[in-house]
């Protein structure tokens, strides 16, 4: 036998199954022999076969591995381990978050200019001078406008769900 894999024949269980001997006096049973080379036919279509699905499995899991996007969180859980993905999922929190934030800035900005050109003058207000100035808010002009009817209530609490 060839010990180079690529050059040993290939065995078709059909071909196997069907392949007949010269009968000699001295030989092997017949019935014996066909049992065997049906046996070892229907082992070899059922390898084809595992092997066929793992070619289209392989196929599959390099298609999904070149395209990433689709992984979800849990396939993505299960390939990397649960502290991967948390910190995987913590990095992709951050990135809204500083998505969200430059979108604000954007926001602001473009607000300020609609205001510049309209010739009203817009400054920043620092996050600690802001702080006062909303605690001050609440217990009066907010409390005022709140006060006013449902309508205006309503609006103050979503102001101050994103305040």
């Amino acid at each position: 036998m060839p010990a180079d894999p690529s050059e040993r024949p290939v065995f078709e269980p059909d071909a196997v199954a069907g392949k007949s001997f010269t009968q000699a006096r001295r030989g092997y049973e017949p019935d014996e022999v066909r049992a065997f080379l049906l046996s070892v036919a229907s082992q070899i279509r059922d390898a084809k076969l595992r092997y066929e699905d793992m070619e289209r499995r392989l196929v599959e899991v390099e298609r999904r591995a070149a395209d990433p996007r689709d992984l979800d969180e849990t396939a993505v859980t299960q390939l990397l381990g649960e502290e991967t993905a948390r910190v995987l999922e913590t990095a992709r929190n951050a990135a809204a978050d500083i998505r969200n934030r430059a979108e604000a800035e954007a926001d602001d900005a473009r607000l300020a200019d609609i205001f510049g050109k309209a010739g009203v003058g817009v400054h920043d207000i620092p996050p600690a001078e802001m702080a006062k100035w909303r605690e001050l808010a609440r217990g009066t002009a907010w409390k005022d406008f709140a006060e006013r009817s449902p309508a205006t209530a309503a609006l103050m609490r979503m102001a101050e769900a994103i305040a």
